[in-house]
């Protein structure tokens, strides 16, 4: 059982919309564990509330329009009030973390970290304004997770 699952996720071909599983391979790269499981995936699906379930802490990567190019935000979420009972192409990482709760019996605690996108094109090159703060995006995830790596020792 994973204490910490980190899950980056995102569309490769889409230029900077492929953030979440670069970071997620360059945390691979840098972080271990018994403790610890790291995922890079192309979008979240239903299937992850059991891996959900299982963790104390999810982290999820993302690229987001709404932030500017190469913006950092970390951000704590909640489950949402509403049954997941509704399954779409696309789900939010709140809606994994409902799913944990009600079909396994246990929610993590879960942050959301956002990445302000540049080029959402059809192209598989990062922009040079997200490609800039890849490194602080691995730093600060490893800090975020390191005391519930050790405290799982």
């Amino acid at each position: 059982m994973a204490r910490v699952l980190i899950i980056g996720y995102g569309n490769r071909l889409r230029g900077d919309d492929g953030i979440g599983p670069v970071i997620a391979e360059e945390l691979q790269k840098c972080l271990s564990g018994a403790h610890l499981r790291i995922l890079a995936l192309h979008q979240l699906g239903p299937e992850l509330a059991q891996d959900c379930s299982e963790a104390d802490l999810v982290v999820f990567i993302d690229a987001v329009q709404t932030e500017s190019p190469g913006e950092v935000s970390i951000s704590w979420l909640r489950q949402e009030a509403a049954r997941p009972d509704f399954i779409a192409h696309y789900l939010e990482p709140q809606f994994l973390l409902t799913a944990a709760k009600q079909w396994y019996g246990k929610a993590p605690a879960a942050a959301l970290i956002t990445v302000g996108g540049a080029n959402f094109k059809y192209e598989t090159e990062l922009s040079p304004e997200v490609t800039a703060c890849t490194s602080r995006i691995v730093a600060e995830v490893a800090e975020l997770v390191q005391p519930w790596l050790h405290s799982a020792a």
